[in-house]
C-alpha cells in the first residue's frame, strides 16, 4: 500500500525503539512487546537511527520502557490497526502539543487503551521524551504521531538533522 502512495521507502514496514545494543521495544498485535533480537525477529533487518542528542535518544528508550511496563500492568496501549490507514493515505499534520502528548500519557497511566501502530509508538516517545526535556516536539519530528506510518518515518528520518543513520541489522546474521 505504501508503494502505491508514493512513498520512496515503501519497504520499510515496521519500527520500533532499541532500549540497548540488543532489545527492542515495539508496538505488534498484542500491543507493546520488548523483544531480545538475539532471540525474536532474527529473519528481519533493520535500519537503525540514533538521535544525536544522547539524551533524547536515552529519554526515548527509557519512554519506550515505561511505556512498555504500564502496558504490562494494565494493557493500555493496543495496537492501532485502525490508525494505520489514515497514516497511509492522509497528509501529515502538526504535532501534538506538550499538554495533549502529557494528556495521552495520564490515560495510559491509568489504565485507558491508546491504541500505537509502530511508527506512531516511536514518534509519540521521542516527542513525549523531547517535551520533558523542554525541546519543542516539532524540532524532533514535525508530524502528529498519528500520521507517521513506516514509509514516511524513514523519510522523515534519513532528512532529519535531529538523527544520524548508525549502521544496519542484516536479518539471519
Amino acid at each position: 500500500v505504501q508503494k502505491l502512495t508514493g512513498y520512496l521507502n515503501y519497504d520499510i514496514g515496521h519500527a520500533g525503539i532499541m532500549r540497548d545494543s540488543v532489545v527492542i521495544i515495539e508496538a505488534q498485535s498484542k500491543g507493546l512487546e520488548e523483544r531480545s533480537l538475539l532471540q525474536k525477529n532474527v529473519d528481519v533487518g533493520y535500519i537503525v537511527y540514533r538521535a544525536t542528542n544522547l539524551n533524547l535518544a536515552e529519554g526515548a528508550a527509557t519512554a519506550a520502557k515505561l511505556l512498555y511496563d504500564i502496558h504490562m500492568q494494565h494493557k493500555s496501549i493496543s495496537y492501532n490497526n485502525r490508525g494505520l490507514f489514515p497514516s497511509v493515505f492522509f497528509r501529515p499534520k502538526k504535532p501534538k502539543t506538550a499538554d495533549e502528548m502529557e494528556m495521552i500519557y495520564q490515560k495510559i497511566i491509568h489504565g485507558h487503551n491508546s491504541p500505537m501502530f509502530c511508527s506512531q509508538f516511536v514518534v509519540y516517545s521521542y516527542q513525549w521524551a523531547a517535551t520533558q526535556m523542554e525541546i519543542r516536539n516539532q524540532k524532533i519530528f514535525n508530524i502528529d504521531d498519528k500520521r507517521a506510518n513506516p514509509a514516511r518515518l524513514a523519510e522523515i528520518l534519513q532528512g532529519n538533522p535531529q538523527f544520524s543513520e548508525i549502521g544496519y541489522m542484516i536479518a539471519n546474521e
